[in-house]
Parts: C-alpha cells; sequence; structure tokens
C-alpha cells in the first residue's frame, strides 16, 4: 500500500485498474474451472428454448438433464463428448445428449480429480447409475412427445419400425431383464436416431397419408 502511494497520481490509477483487472481475470478462471462444461452448455439452451417460448421435446429433455446431473457431483462428461454434444448440428445438446447416455452409458463418464475419494465417490457413481437406469424411460417419453406432434396415433411407428421393437421390448421383458439389456441392440437406436434427422419429412409423410385417409372416408359417407 505505501509502495502506491509512493507513485504519482496517474501510474496510482493504472496500478488499481491493473489489480482489478488482474483479480477479475483469476476469479473468472477459477469460476471456469468449477463450473460443469455439461450443464453450461444445457443452460445455453435452455436460455435459447425460453427466448423462442419453446415447450416441446427438446425443453422437456433440457429440464430433466438439468435437474438431473446438477445432483450429481464429481462426475463429469468426457470432454469430447462435451464437445460433441455442444457443437451446434441438426439436433440440440440434449437430444444429442440423450443418444449418447443410450448408447454409451457410464462409460461415457469420468470421475473429477477433485473429489475426495471413498464416500464421496461411491455416493456419485451411484446417483449416476441410478440417473442412467432412468434413461430408456425417458427416450420413451421424449418419443411420446414427438409422436404428440404427429398428424397420425402411429405416425413414427410407422415411419420408424425400430420404435415398436423398442416398445415390445419394455412391454414383454421388462421384468425379465434389467434396463441395460432391453436396449442393448445399438444399432437399431442409431437406426432410429438417424430417421429422427428427418423428423420434419416425416411429419410431412404422414400428414399426407392423414389427408388421404380423411379424404376417403369422407367419399364413403
Amino acid at each position: 500500500m505505501k509502495l502506491i502511494k509512493l507513485l504519482p497520481h496517474n501510474y496510482r490509477t493504472s496500478w488499481i485498474k491493473l489489480t482489478v483487472t488482474l483479480g477479475f481475470i483469476l476469479c473468472t478462471a477459477s469460476y471456469a474451472q468449477k463450473v460443469n462444461p455439461l450443464l453450461a452448455c444445457l443452460g445455453k439452451e435452455e436460455l435459447i428454448l425460453h427466448r423462442s417460448k419453446t415447450t416441446g421435446p427438446a425443453y422437456y429433455l433440457n429440464q430433466l438433464f438439468i435437474n438431473e446431473l446438477a445432483t450429481i457431483n464429481g462426475i463429469k462428461l468426457v470432454d469430447q463428448k462435451v464437445k460433441l454434444i455442444c457443437k451446434p448440428g441438426a439436433f440440440s445438446p440434449s437430444v444429442k445428449l440423450l443418444r449418447l447416455l443410450l448408447l454409451e452409458g457410464k462409460s461415457a463418464f469420468y470421475i473429477s480429480p477433485n473429489v475426495d475419494r471413498g464416500g464421496v465417490e461411491a455416493l456419485a457413481t451411484s446417483s449416476l447409475e441410478g440417473f442412467l437406469q432412468t434413461i430408456p424411460h425417458v427416450f420413451f417419453s421424449y418419443l411420446a412427445k414427438l409422436q404428440a406432434l404427429a398428424p397420425s396415433a402411429n405416425c413414427l411407428k410407422e415411419e420408424i419400425p425400430e420404435i415398436s421393437y423398442y416398445i415390445n421390448q419394455f412391454r414383454y421383458l421388462e421384468g425379465e431383464m434389467s434396463t441395460k439389456s432391453l436396449i442393448a441392440d445399438k444399432a437399431k437406436l442409431n437406426r432410429i436416431f438417424r430417421k429422427l434427422y428427418r423428423f420434419e419429412s416425416i411429419l410431412k409423410r404422414c400428414q399426407v397419408k392423414a389427408d388421404k385417409k380423411e379424404e376417403s372416408y369422407k367419399k364413403k359417407i
């Protein structure tokens, strides 16, 4: 402090500004290290959805993932996976995260080196495993919300037959097999998401079919 007082006024002002700036940079860097990059990415998506007043399937996933992942401390998604999820594309970050969780599960995460080993690590791992157990059901809820946007009741099942396969798996085998086993066919999951890339085209085809059915019904009356 004495050194600052000995400096000329203009130098004192510059010194104080530099000190404040350095302090801000250090605080920002420290904060960035603590922030979960996946939650930051989902937060940005939430803001975009909020501004566009979107409350559809993507919003459902976004809110669910933010709420669930915020409670799992000490476990983070692998950095490379975060980059892929947050990279702009046909799917929103939440949909890409859903796909990743279905296909890779626990292997896509790692224990943060800052986590105290032992009880905390076991609790974090247990929380993650519990969360992953719910993902197949989240997947079906997401598909149901997509179906609600379609013009006909069986639109998605007709356009994406793999969906019927998984519905039957859970309907008839959920009590006999583990959740992980029920979604073991990753090739079918990949095909579902590839087809969902063209969701708007699917809706248009279903609309054409629905219009033809309605027209045919009117002729019979």
